[in-house]
């Protein structure tokens, strides 16, 4: 189990950073902005790796 949700976490950072290549440098309030993507990744992470 743990080898899938790695791989897809891994997966999706990869398709997020294509989206999103720069999260600190938003045209608005850019330390929020990238806050808020790390704080979604770590959302993302412990979704996935709960039981």
């Amino acid at each position: 189990m743990s080898n899938w949700s790695g791989l897809s976490f891994g997966l999706l950072h990869a398709l997020v950073l294509i989206i999103d290549s720069y999260p600190f440098t938003a045209a608005n309030e850019p330390f929020w902005n990238g806050l808020g993507t790390i704080s979604i990744y770590g959302l993302i992470l412990v979704l996935v790796t709960t039981d």
